[in-house]
C-alpha cells in the first residue's frame, strides 16, 4: 500500500522524491527515535519498552490510524486443519501441544512445526499481545525475516503453522490456508461465542 502511496504522490508531483525504506517495525521506530527519519509507517502502534524511551527521552510523536489489517494463521494446503479456538492457537505457540492429533485433526502432519516472524516483525509482538497474553513463545522450528519468507516457507513444509499480515496474502497463489479462529471467551452479548471466524470475517465485524 505503502508503495503505491509513494507512486502516486510522485506521480502527482514530479518534482517530489520520496525516499522509501523498507525496514521491520522495530527497526524503524528507533530511526525515527534516532531522527534519521520524520515519519515512518508501522504495522503496529508503540509498545509499553518503546513508549518509556520516548517519555525518557522527551520526544514528541504524533500518530495516525490510516489503515487496518489482520494477523492471520496460515498452514499448508496439504494440512487439513481448517479451524482452531484462540486456547488451542495458544497451546500451540507456547508449546504446550505439539502435536495436530492432540488437537483433533488426525492426519495432519503429525508433530507441529512451529514458524515465527522474526521478533523486530508487527505480526511477533501483535499475536504475542492479543492472543499469548504476554507469555513467552515456545522455540521455534524456524524463524522468518519477512512475510513473503514466511509464505513460502510454510507452502513447503506440509506440517507447519506460521503468523501473517492478512495483507500479504492478497492475491497471492501459493498453496498455504488460512485458518477459521473462534474465541471462546468471548460474551454471548456479541452472538458470536462458539462461532468460528476467518480474518476477512473478524476485519468486517471490527469495522
Amino acid at each position: 500500500m505503502i508503495r503505491e502511496e509513494e507512486a502516486r504522490f510522485e506521480e502527482l508531483y514530479p518534482e517530489a522524491k520520496v525516499d522509501l525504506r523498507p525496514r521491520s517495525a522495530r527497526e524503524a521506530i528507533a530511526e525515527l527515535f534516532n531522527d534519521s527519519v520524520e515519519m515512518i509507517v508501522s504495522a503496529r502502534a508503540l509498545n509499553d519498552e518503546e513508549r518509556a524511551a520516548q517519555k525518557a527521552s522527551n520526544l514528541e510523536v504524533n500518530e495516525f490510524r490510516i489503515a487496518m489489517d489482520a494477523v492471520a494463521i496460515i498452514v499448508n494446503e496439504a494440512n487439513n486443519v481448517a479451524r482452531l479456538t484462540l486456547p488451542q492457537l495458544d497451546s500451540i505457540f507456547t508449546g504446550r501441544v505439539m502435536d495436530w492429533g492432540l488437537l483433533g485433526w488426525r492426519g495432519s502432519g503429525g508433530k507441529i512445526s512451529v514458524f515465527l516472524p522474526d521478533r523486530n516483525m508487527a505480526s511477533y509482538e501483535l499475536f504475542a499481545a492479543r492472543v499469548l497474553g504476554g507469555r513467552e513463545y515456545t522455540t521455534p522450528a524456524r524463524v522468518l525475516t519477512s512475510s513473503p519468507d514466511m509464505i513460502a516457507a510454510v507452502e513447503k513444509e506440509p506440517s507447519a503453522v506460521g503468523i501473517v499480515g492478512l495483507n500479504w496474502l492478497r492475491n497471492t497463489t501459493a498453496r498455504v490456508r488460512i485458518l477459521d479462529l473462534s474465541d471462546p471467551a468471548a460474551p454471548d452479548s456479541l452472538g458470536i461465542k462458539g462461532k468460528y471466524f476467518s480474518p476477512h470475517q473478524a476485519y468486517i465485524y471490527k469495522q
